[in-house]
């Protein structure tokens, strides 16, 4: 997932942001389209681990994007995450 996507976040420096959660790459696409059209603010933090496996002979990467969210916009993301979780 590229940056682009947190293209209604907001970069000033007084913006007072907090962390909302990890989401999987895909589900966090998802989110963040509903949070565009509800004119949410966010901004985003892709991440991406290599962990061993077993004995360690073996790695895998688990991808995931945190999401951050203007403080005046939580009840509204919560909200939406709450209609998210119902379906």
């Amino acid at each position: 997932m590229k940056a682009e996507i947190g293209s209604k976040s907001d970069q000033s420096s007084d913006a007072q942001f907090r962390s909302f959660w990890r989401f999987d790459p895909l589900e966090a696409k998802r989110l963040l389209t509903r949070f565009e059209e509800a004119d949410i603010r966010f901004q985003i933090s892709p991440e991406s681990i290599i962990r061993p496996m077993g004995a360690g002979t073996q790695f895998r990467r688990y991808n995931s994007v945190e999401i951050f969210i203007h403080e005046e916009n939580e009840q509204k993301t919560r909200r939406i995450l709450g209609e998210e979780l119902r379906v």
